[in-house]
Parts: structure tokens; sequence; C-alpha cells
């Protein structure tokens, strides 16, 4: 059977769009978060390849089955080679040989990694096997296609790149095709020709040592990421910075091993265009493979189109192609493309660099962008901060978590909509013919969920299934047995979080004191303990079984995901069961204040010494359960506060009364 991308879209269109699960089973995810078959059932990959033909049966791998990558291998194609061989430990608990191909000799069943110019085992398979990988390299700006043949009934596997990124994606690839049946590892016969829908995929972030932290690169990798930048701040790199003081040389040489190409940032505004001119010529030297000129929040500086042309010559000085320029518009521009890009687009030798838009890719912004006097169509920047879920991380950025002690956060795996601009999947389905560049600006979350969900979508966003790519992702971080248990703890999360969150509508004084969460109808505490319940179920198998069958490393996934996951469910469990004051005295400012300002200070008084025991005992159980999340000691200290006399109530009626005098 041959799945092709023509052939998935013709399907798509006769049901009117490719969206969810319309792929008539083409796309169905599998049952129990296994990996489908290959077979008349459908494609096991995510993303879909363009190309994907099955040639019948299956073969096993090889107890002795080697990896064989050529004698004049790259660096990302030894990654590559590493990359499989851990990977297939990790899972399978085998330990696959690597060897260059003149160590190699006779080999049973070798894996041939490599491209045609490194590797003569792979130029003399792709001869026979009529395989032109320059043509694939043609298929994308970024030469990032591969393919996959297993030939000889399995006797020889054969992953070729277009280039060094490419094997590291087909590598990847071909081991997601692996499967454990009755003992033994098992693939399909299959031949596979894949490359990128949009050429060029990033997730730049505001500090240099997120990138190199334990796991990450492999994150980005195998998103199948091709970009990232260098900056210490949302707006760039500061002007003055000394990049020696920065991890900023390893960070180079770790995304190189990768084969991801890495900008250096530089914020506009700051001491001045000698700065600036010193710091881009700084970045160039250390190997950074393009230059980033960010107005972006901080503006353009005192000469916007100085800056610009000074960026320009700062390129040419080092080589550095128009092609790999990136411009952030200043506030108020960076939202839709319009006419402030024209003075930047007509500046000579700057037409073809990347304009980042944070409005969705649209055809009307890529037809507007060559009238401007852009040459490539805007990239767009995907705002994702307003992806802030979780029960107790941050509200805005929300990697930070609310407890004291400083560990990350949870946040459920969301899809792209919920950034701005709410982008549907089916509205961006024809992205990769509006837009050549997309990266995803956000710094919550875990890579492992929010870089491959943009990675994922990029890759083919003609055919992108969002239930098929969520089920995937569950399967890499917890084990492919354990992907619907990941879902079923994010769909409960989800309810709880968004159903029982913060209650709306507290006729409060001041809307800062929000924390802890607590249930907006506390007549829905049954049904919030019964979500919680079926959230600690999955979690329980989570912990019990994805330690041994995740593809992170054992620190990575307890770190990141079920500890924080436990003490997420944990304190949801304590958020619902509490009793807040909130419940009973929601309109306790309008009361109070009404009788200070009716002159009625003993009624006031008395109301308060009601209701001061039972508020107190209540905050005092609040601060013991939920000892340790930040935002507890100013909730306590808030309501006591709040009982504690009738000098607190006058104070607060002056500021209410200063306030709507400023009216």
């Amino acid at each position: 059977m041959k799945i092709s991308l023509t052939a998935v879209v013709a399907v798509g269109a006769l049901l009117g769009g490719i969206g969810g699960m319309v792929m008539i089973g083409l796309l169905t995810p599998a049952c129990a978060g296994e990996p489908a078959a290959a077979g008349p059932t459908g494609c096991p990959l995510v993303p879909i390849p363009k190309e994907y033909e099955e040639t019948g049966g299956a073969a096993k791998l090889a107890g002795d089955a080697v990896i064989v990558i050529g004698a004049n291998a790259t660096e990302p194609e030894k990654y590559a080679a590493e990359r499989l061989q851990g990977l297939i430990e990790r899972r399978f608990k085998r330990k696959l040989a690597v060897v260059t191909e003149d160590k190699a000799g006779e080999v049973k069943q070798p894996i041939v990694l490599g491209q045609a110019s490194t590797s003569e085992r792979v130029k003399t398979l792709c001869d026979q096997q009529k395989i032109d990988l320059s043509e694939l390299a043609g298929k994308s700006a970024s030469q990032d296609g591969f393919v996959i043949e297993v030939l000889d009934g399995g006797k020889t596997v054969l992953v070729g790149g277009s280039n060094p990124r490419g094997v590291i994606y087909g590598a990847e690839a071909f081991f997601d095709l692996l499967r454990s049946e009755g003992g033994e590892v098992t693939f399909p016969l299959v031949s596979v020709r894949d490359w990128p829908s949009i050429p060029w995929r990033g997730r730049p972030f505001h500090t240099v040592e997120r990138h190199l932290a334990p796991g990450v690169m492999e994150a980005y990798a195998h998103a199948r990421l091709n970009f990232i930048d260098i900056r210490n701040s949302f707006s760039g790199t500061g002007q003055g910075t000394d990049l020696s003081k920065l991890p900023a040389k390893k960070l180079i040489e770790e995304a190189h091993r990768r084969g991801i190409l890495v900008y250096g940032t530089v914020m506009a505004r700051g001491k001045g265009e000698g700065a600036a001119r010193k710091l881009f010529e700084e970045f160039a030297t250390l190997g950074c493979d393009g230059l980033w000129a960010s107005f972006d929040d901080a503006g353009g500086g005192k000469d916007p189109i100085s800056f610009i042309k000074m960026v320009v010559e700062v390129a040419g000085k080092y080589g550095i192609p128009g092609t790999r320029l990136a411009f952030t518009p200043a506030a108020g521009s960076y939202n839709a493309l319009g006419e402030d890009e024209r003075p930047f687009a007509e500046i000579p030798g700057f037409a073809e660099a990347t304009f980042f838009i944070t409005k969705p890719p649209t055809k009307k912004m890529a037809e507007l962008a060559p009238k401007l006097g852009m040459k490539r169509p805007p990239g767009w920047w995907h705002n994702w901060p307003t992806y802030s879920f979780g029960l107790i991380p941050g509200r805005y950025f929300g990697g930070s978590s609310f407890q004291n002690r400083r560990v990350p956060a949870y946040l459920e795996l969301a899809p792209l909509e919920l950034g701005w601009g709410t982008p549907k999947y089916d509205a961006i389905r024809d992205a990769a013919g509006n837009c050549d560049t997309v990266m995803l600006w956000n710094g919550i979350g875990t890579e492992e969920y929010n870089t491959t969900v943009m990675g994922i979508w990029a890759w083919a966003p003609e055919t992108h299934d969002w239930e098929r790519t969520r089920l995937a992702i569950y399967g890499w971080v917890f084990g492919p047995a354990q992907a619907n248990a990941g879902a079923d703890f994010d769909d409960r999360l989800w309810a709880f979080d968004k159903r029982y969150g913060l209650p709306t509508g507290l006729k409060r004084l001041k809307d800062e004191v929000t924390d802890p969460r607590r249930l907006k109808d506390v007549k829905d505490r049954a049904k919030a303990l019964q979500v919680i319940g079926e959230m600690e179920a999955a979690l329980t198998l989570l912990e019990t079984r994805a330690p041994g069958e995740s593809m992170l490393e054992p620190t990575r996934l307890k770190e990141y995901f079920l500890e924080p996951m436990r003490a997420t469910a944990t304190y949801a469990r304590k958020m619902a069961e509490l009793d807040y004051p909130e419940y009973a005295l929601a309109d306790l400012d309008d009361e109070i204040l009404a009788l200070v300002e009716k002159g009625q200070d003993e009624d006031a008084r008395k109301r308060l010494t009601e209701i001061r025991e039972r508020v107190t005992a209540q905050v005092e159980k609040v601060a013991t359960e939920l000892a340790g999340l930040v935002r507890v000691d100013p909730y306590v200290k808030d309501w006591k506060e709040r009982v504690s006399g009738l000098d607190y109530w006058k104070k607060k009626l002056e500021e209410k009364r200063a306030a709507n005098a400023k009216k």
C-alpha cells in the first residue's frame, strides 16, 4: 500500500477538509497508545511522510544488526547513529554497534545511515535503487529530506539524508517503525520519502542556559527543529553584553552537532550602533549561522534604518547570506504585515531576510510581501504565552512554579490554537504556501511537549492530525502503551482547571490576590473530586510504567513530568476539599463598605466579629494544607486583615473614593 501527500489531500478535499479524524482510518491513532501496525490500517509515522509504501510483510531486527555510517560522516550523521543506537537500547534493551563503513566488513544486517556524499555504501545503494537524494533535497529550501528503504526482505536498511539533518530525521523515523512482537523487534518492509513542507522551523529563547539544559537539544532534534538563537532577554541580546560570560560557544557546538542553525540576536535599542556592531561581529566570529535584528517590544532605537544597514554590512563582511538574516519589527508593527515593513525591505541586501510577524500565515500576507519589497513571505512568530494552564504554574510564561522550591511546573499538552491569533488547524493547513519559516515563542512547559507540537505541525501542516499528534507525543514521553493514560491525565486536569478554577465575579477591591485555586461553585465539589480521582488513577499508571518505557532520560522524566504531575494532582485535591471564605462571603466587600460609608460602624464591627473566628480558621487551614505555594501567604494575610477590624475597611473606603475622584 502506498500513501502519498497527493492522495491524502484528495481524500481530505472529498470529505470537506483534512481535520481531526476524517481520514477514513488512514490517520486513526493506534488503540491503547501502541504504534499503529503498518499495513492496510495506515502509516504508523507521525508526521505522515509525503510518500509511504509498504512492500508487504515485516522483518526482524537481528541481534547482530549494525549501524553503519560513512567513512566521511559529518558530526550530525554521527549524532544520528548514536541517537538511533540510544533509542533502540532504551526501548528494546538492545545495543547495536555503530561502525564506519571502512571498518564494517561483512555485516549480516546493516542499517546504513548517511548522505551519498559522505558514504560510499549510501551512494551505492542509492545508485542500485535509483534514488536521487539531490532531487529530494530540491523539494525544500532547507534540504531536510530523507529516504528509508528496507531492502532484501529486511537484510539491509538504508536511511539516506539529503543533508546531515535529514539523516537525523530519517534515523528517528526508522526507529518509530520498530515495535516489539512476541519477544522480537520487528519493522515493516517499507519505502519512505519525506521532506518538510515548511523549510525553517525554530525555537528562539531568552536564555542560552535553557537550550543547554539536559534533554532540550534532543527534544529539538525529535521535533525536527532546525534553528534557534542566542539572546539574553526577551528582545534580544543587550548591547554591551560580554558573550564570554554566556555559554554561547558551547551552544553553537551542540546545535551544529544536531544540524541546527544558530542566529545571533541583538536588541536594537541600547548603547548605540557601535556596541551593536561589535556584538554582531562577535556572533559571526563565534560561528553563528545568521544574524537577527530585534526591535520587538524594546523598539528600534534612535535610527532603525541605519541599524539594519549596519546588520547587512556585517553580514556581507562575514559571508552571511541575506536569507540568513532575520528581523523582528517593533511592537505595533509585528502584529500584522504592512507599510511599516516597507522601509526595511527596501534596504539593499535585506529584502531576503525573514520578517517575523505574529499573525498566523495567510495567502493575503504572502501576496502582500513582494508588494512591500520583500523577496520572501513573512515568517510566523507564534506567540504562545497565553497557553498557561495547570494548577501551580505562573499565569503568563508559566514555566515557573508557584511552589516555593525552584522546581518545574506541569502544563498540559496544548494545540497551537491556544496562542496568539487562536489559529485553528484547518485555517493554517495551507501555511506552507504562505510562509517558509515558523517559530514558537514560548517560555512555558517542557520542550518535549511544546516544540514537538510546533515541529510536527510545521513538517506537514496539510496533513496534520492533532489527536494523532498528541498521542504520539504522550507515547514518546511516557511509552507507547501509556499514551492514552497521558491523554487522560491532561483531559482531567483541563476539566478541573477550566471548570473548577478560580471563581469569577468575586467583588474584591483588588484582584491581585487571586490564588490559590478554588471551586467556581462549591456545589461542584463532588464532581471535581471525581475528576481528580480519575486524574490520579492515570498518573499512578504513568508513575508505574513510564520509567521503563519513556524515551526520555530517567532524570528528566522524573523532574519535568512525573514529579510536577504528582504535585499538581496533590494540590488539586487539596484545593477542591478546602473551604474558602469566598464560598460564603463573596459579597463581603460591598456589605462592609456600604455599612462604613453610611456611618454604621457598630453594625460593621458586629458583622466582622461574627465571621472572624470562622474565617481565621479557614485561612489557617489553607495555609497548612497549601504550604509550599508562593501565593498562599499573601492570600492568608489578606483575609486576616479583612476581618481584623474597621481600620482596614476605612482605609479601603478612602482608597475607593480617591480612585473614583480620578475617573
